[in-house]
């Protein structure tokens, strides 16, 4: 039987996300005093959305922030299992490193970005009036509006050229992967995906795509990833992309736990992922405010269905200045959100700290189209959202706004990681603040709730999907 990344029998991704919650809370006793951890099993999955937020809330506003996201993040990393040994340990054996083909472009060096939003396209600096306009509309945060800025201003006067840097791409064909901009730019790219790059057109990009069939699966193949990766990293800088997703039965926990731990056993120059904005993350002041605006500009019907509780406030927990949005959608499953926020946010916060010089970039990536979120609850959902105010974006516009973010965190002296950063609390702080959040973290009620409204809604507009619904 062929080993593979897996949690210890008997464990799943759920009860593992509830042994480290009560792990940080008896390790941290003064930030969370008074605060208990759900029982098991059931109680605990559905009392999780709730609970979650009040946890986070008093975590991100607390002297220990780091320390706590160290110690969740570590707890999880230490039982994750490749076949009967750990991991980690797993990663230490020697494995050679397979011989890298390489296909080699042929078109003209440079990436020009392009968006079409709302029946305008917006072409390389032109996207700056695109981030004016998403800010005027409270759809990402001041973080996330100056990141882009700088990127326009400083790279988008012409194509953008990356010959000579080089990035090892853990799900390199993902949907909202930067692959493809990456190699028209002319960047040298490791690519590891279950879909093969051999299909790719050459004359489309100007990079070089380096692969193996061993370096397929990240769950079975991860040593000779790991071997790969470190090869390539001890020939000079090195940029990492995890960006690898599976749905359903806890892969999406299993692959993240994965790349992260061939992440920890190179010294890269920078760490790139993504974040859902439906993860309890922090409600930046400019947000707080445009909720309260458009709470109270609310139609008559919001908040008459506010009254008798079907939409329900607060849309944020407050703990001292700190604020956290009530995001979480349960039909996503637990181990979709520990995956999210063990895997991702509290790796990305402890990383900026006790990586650097390396550059972490984890920026939220607003709703988006892809195919993992087809489940007819959320297309109905999708067409209901903008009476809320909650833009649902597809997936090239995300991937072209997260790549341009993802060049200022890599390039810029003003990035979350940089070397003129705040130290440890700030740093941790700022490395999650650039969100693209389409109007999630400032809309006026918990999102669940708005969510099943906004379905309601669509159902209305498309019919069509009640009848998908119902049969599951």
């Amino acid at each position: 039987m062929t080993d593979s990344v897996a949690f210890p029998e008997g464990q799943t991704g759920s009860s593992l996300f509830r042994s480290a919650l009560a792990s940080a809370v008896d390790a941290h006793p003064t930030a969370f005093d008074g605060l208990t951890v759900p029982a098991v099993g059931a109680a605990f999955k559905r009392a999780l959305p709730e609970w979650i937020v009040q946890f986070e809330a008093r975590r991100a506003a607390h002297d220990e922030r780091v320390a706590i996201a160290r110690h969740l993040a570590d707890h999880l990393a230490q039982r994750t299992l490749f076949g009967e040994q750990p991991l980690a340990t797993a990663l230490e054996a020697p494995t050679e490193a397979p011989a890298l083909q390489t296909i080699a472009g042929t078109a003209a060096v440079g990436w020009v970005p392009r968006i079409t939003w709302q029946g305008r396209t917006y072409e390389g600096a032109d996207i700056g009036h695109l981030v004016d306009r998403l800010q005027q509309t409270c759809q990402l945060t001041e973080a996330a509006a100056t990141a882009l800025r700088w990127t326009v201003d400083t790279l988008l006067g012409e194509p953008v050229d990356l010959s000579g840097h080089r990035f090892a791409i853990l799900g390199a064909a993902a949907e909202l992967a930067p692959t493809p901009y990456l190699l028209a730019a002319g960047a040298q790219v490791l690519w590891v995906d279950r879909q093969t790059p051999e299909l790719l057109d050459p004359s489309a990009f100007a990079g070089q795509v380096h692969h193996h069939a061993s370096l397929a699966d990240l769950l079975t193949d991860t040593p000779a990833v790991a071997a790969s990766v470190g090869q390539l990293a001890a020939e000079g800088p090195l940029h990492l992309g995890l960006y690898a997703y599976a749905p359903g039965r806890g892969r999406e926990l299993l692959l993240t736990a994965a790349m992260n731990a061939v992440t920890a056993t190179v010294q890269p120059a920078s760490v790139a992922m993504l974040v859902s904005p439906t993860t309890p993350g922090e409600v930046q002041a400019s947000c707080r405010a445009d909720l309260a605006t458009r709470r109270g500009a609310s139609p008559l019907w919001q908040s008459a269905l506010a009254k008798v509780g079907v939409l329900r406030e607060p849309a944020f927990e407050s703990q001292g200045d700190v604020a956290v949005s009530r995001a979480v959608v349960p039909l996503q499953g637990p181990t979709y959100l520990a995956a999210q926020y063990l895997t991702k946010m509290m790796v990305a916060e402890a990383w900026c700290v006790d990586r650097a010089p390396a550059r972490i970039s984890a920026n939220v990536a607003g709703i988006t189209h892809t195919k993992s979120l087809e489940h007819p609850l959320f297309l109905a959902g999708f067409l209901g959202a903008p009476a809320f105010g909650i833009q649902v974006f597809e997936p090239e516009q995300t991937r072209v706004l997260t790549t341009l973010m993802l060049l200022h965190d890599l390039l810029a002296d003003t990035a979350p990681c940089s070397a003129t950063a705040p130290a440890d609390e700030g740093r941790a702080r700022r490395v999650v603040a650039q969100s693209i959040h389409g109007g999630v973290r400032s809309a006026p009620f918990v999102l669940d709730n708005t969510i099943r409204v906004a379905a309601l809604l669509g159902l209305a507009r498309r019919p069509g999907l009640l009848v998908k619904l119902v049969t599951g």
